[in-house]
């Protein structure tokens, strides 16, 4: 499950690229893309706050960091988690 904040009634989804390898150059925004054929399920869930975008299993949390500069992605990135911990 990917939970996502919508903020917008005529808000898109795009599901972005896929990553071949993934390996040292992906911190500094280098990796290797590829095609690839996706299948989603969006259901929409109205009334509920996320403080971002958190990938979730039942064994796992993942947060993902977007802005730019790079830097400022990957210390939201390492930031989020240690909050969600603290708060839960």
């Amino acid at each position: 499950m990917i939970c996502v904040l919508v903020c917008r009634t005529d808000a898109h989804v795009c599901i972005g690229v896929a990553r071949a390898r993934q390996g040292d150059g992906a911190p500094c925004g280098v990796a290797a893309e590829m095609a690839a054929t996706v299948t989603v399920q969006i259901d929409l869930i109205g009334g509920r706050t996320i403080p971002g975008v958190w990938p979730e299993r039942e064994v796992f949390i993942m947060p993902v960091g977007s802005a730019r500069p790079m830097e400022d992605a990957a210390r939201m990135g390492c930031r989020d988690p240690i909050r969600r911990m603290v708060t839960n």
